[in-house]
């Protein structure tokens, strides 16, 4: 083995190492909390990134202007995730800190299957050459094709807005919230238990759309995932070029 080969083995076996030790982490159930900076927002978040709860205290004039009530609720709504993050920060230190583990064997590389196919089938140069060109424009046309499907979901964004026009919220692909807009005459002449209540349900119905379409955008990439396995698996190309009986 020389010395390249060698770093590669060495490369591998440290990644494998940090995979195994990440493997360890079970995911968070609890839902996390966040608050904004006046502490009369409180949101309430799901491990899967839908927002549970929005509080808003009933003297929260005293400290903002309607105005400002849409930007408290997003920054109680950041500080919910930087709560997460710190929750996964937390798992990771306590990973890394397990013992080291035992390296897990190496794949059978596309070479070494090859390497045992039989030697005595009359192949030539260029047709080997031919068909592993075929083979990578099919490669490289799945791969564009599942890119560019993937890339137009994973960039949409989603609104909605209640029932009177008063909360309007968009959120991304995978349910965060982008953008919440409050309607300030409304926000002066509600409760502020109702206030909380309609732009929960509002932003809802946003992540509920996203989440359900993001659910399609899982099952698209599992897809183009199994064509790309099946185009580069072992054996087919070796079938393919003519190297297997």
């Amino acid at each position: 083995m020389d010395a390249q080969q060698e770093r590669l083995y060495e490369a591998r076996e440290g990644i494998d190492r940090t995979l195994q030790r990440l493997e360890t982490i079970e995911p968070r159930s609890g839902e996390v909390q966040g608050v904004d900076e006046q502490r009369v927002v409180t949101v309430k978040v799901a491990p899967d990134g839908r927002v549970r709860s929005i509080v808003v205290d009933h003297h929260w004039q005293d400290h903002l202007a309607p105005e400002a009530l849409s930007a408290a609720i997003a920054q109680a709504y950041v500080g919910a995730g930087a709560e997460r993050l710190e929750q996964w920060t937390a798992d990771v230190d306590a990973a890394m800190a397990l013992p080291e583990p035992a390296n897990r064997p190496f794949p059978t590389a596309i070479a070494d299957h090859l390497a045992s196919l039989p030697s005595d089938q009359p192949v030539t140069e260029d047709a080997v050459l031919r068909e592993l060109a075929d083979v990578w424009a099919e490669l490289e046309a799945e791969l564009d094709s599942a890119i560019d499907g993937l890339t137009a979901k994973v960039e949409r964004t989603h609104r909605a807005t209640s029932a009177g026009g008063d909360v309007s919220a968009e959120v991304s692909s995978a349910g965060g919230l982008l953008a919440l807009d409050l309607r300030p005459a409304w926000l002066a002449r509600t409760h502020a238990a109702n206030i909380g209540r309609t732009v929960l349900a509002t932003i809802e119905e946003a992540q509920g759309t996203a989440l359900r379409e993001f659910a399609t955008v899982r099952t698209d990439a599992a897809r183009s995932t199994e064509a790309l396995t099946r185009l580069g698996d072992p054996t087919r190309l070796g079938r393919r070029l003519g190297l297997d009986v």
